[in-house]
């Protein structure tokens, strides 16, 4: 990328930026900021890394409060007001260039674009489908009112989604090709042309691979395997990630299971149940994402579960999946889109439906017991992780960029 010619983009993101380098957005911002000004306009008083903090300008919009008032009614308005509020900034300018990720800037960068089509270049970042919150009004267990306004909100947002990505100069999408996932959703019904779409994956920081030079997170001795969840815990996923581990400790009575992570309500009073009739179970709590790194080096299995019930879990591109391969070890994953598409089951990890049988499980307590097979898998999983190391998926679509701007 030319950095003789710097531009300036503004990359739109409210609220707090979970400080996880893994995530797409740590890594793009902060990789915009090699070659471009960047203009981060966030919430105010919001948490930053200390990373993008340094190396961009800081534009805050006033008046957060608002967002905690009436959940996410209180968002909703103060998006709008957010999206004004930015307009009449962007007025002022003889030209912009506007990064968004998905619910954060969507609304602001689509109303700049709508008001000045000739001087903005809007880059839209898909990281959900626009059908996200009427998902979530369908499926989680909200009171009827809840339901109601999730329902109400869901289905503006489609109709903001229709009548923005079609302007949009750019829009990059979680999705590995053109044919499948969230870019076939947003070419087929949001009528995003194909030459101003850009699939590109989930990645992970190979640079950030477990050192064995550390000291250790959790010292389990005598354990003979250990078994790791990392990532948010919903009833669903947990319902699936015990069931595994049931079956699990029908071959192998020893085996302790750790789970991290956000856990909602329902899940933890089903853990709580779990954890009271066995000590074989760890709830460890959200930890720092370095701590994550770190474990995955302790453990033996690394199990992923997605609620494919929804268009977004069943297309996403969970981040534990790639880190976890990246760091060879043995994945068991439940059987979502992006799991089938990249592990090839018994090579180089293993994908198992709801009615796997406890001879599937059998297979996967054999190859782990076989220290040569674990490794020969745990390999070609980094192989294939390797694949969507962040340097080289960056480099892709800073490229594109480049050429649109």
């Amino acid at each position: 990328m030319n950095s003789s010619t710097k531009k300036t983009v503004y990359v739109i993101r409210y609220g707090d930026l979970p400080c996880q380098k893994n995530r797409a957005v740590y890594q793009r911002p902060l990789y915009l900021s090699k070659y471009y000004d960047v203009w981060y306009v966030t919430s105010k008083n919001s948490s930053i890394c200390e990373a993008i903090k340094t190396r961009s300008e800081i534009y805050e919009v006033p008046f957060s409060a608002m967002r905690n008032w009436m959940g996410i009614l209180g968002v909703t308005v103060w998006r709008v007001f957010a999206a004004i509020y930015l307009a009449c900034f962007i007025s002022r300018k003889k030209s912009a260039v506007i990064y968004t990720f998905h619910r954060d800037g969507f609304l602001a960068g689509g109303l700049c674009k709508i008001l000045f089509p000739n001087k903005v270049r809007l880059i839209c970042d898909m990281q959900h489908t626009p059908y996200y919150y009427l998902d979530a009004a369908r499926h989680s267990k909200f009171s009827p009112i809840k339901k109601t306004v999730y329902a109400i909100l869901g289905y503006m947002h489609i109709m903001l989604a229709k009548a923005v990505l079609p302007k949009a100069d750019l829009v990059c999408v979680m999705s590995l090709d053109y044919g499948e996932g969230f870019a076939k959703i947003l070419e087929e019904k949001f009528k995003v042309r194909k030459d101003r779409l850009l699939p590109i994956p989930n990645g992970t920081d190979l640079s950030l691979l477990h050192n064995n030079d550390v000291e250790p997170v959790m010292q389990l001795d005598h354990v003979p395997k250990k078994y790791l969840y990392a990532g948010n815990i919903q009833r669903e996923r947990l319902l699936q990630i015990l069931n595994i581990y049931k079956a699990v400790c029908l071959e192998e009575a020893d085996s302790v299971l750790m789970l991290c992570g956000k856990i909602t309500p329902e899940a933890k009073k089903l853990l709580n149940l779990e954890v009271n009739t066995t000590n074989k179970i760890r709830y460890l709590g959200v930890i720092d994402h370095s701590d994550l790194m770190r474990l995955y080096g302790e453990v033996d299995v690394v199990l992923v579960a997605i609620d494919t019930e929804r268009r977004d879990h069943e297309y996403s591109h969970p981040g534990k999946l790639f880190e976890a391969m990246a760091c060879r070890k043995v994945v068991v994953s439940s059987d979502f889109h992006l799991a089938t598409k990249i592990i090839q089951h018994g090579v180089n990890g293993f994908i198992f439906s709801k009615d796997a049988t406890q001879s599937d499980i059998k297979e996967v307590v054999c190859a782990i017991d076989d220290s040569e097979r674990a490794n020969e898998i745990g390999n070609k999983a980094y192989e294939t992780a390797s694949k969507f190391d962040w340097k080289i998926l960056n480099e892709v679509w800073a490229a594109r960029i480049e050429n649109l701007l």
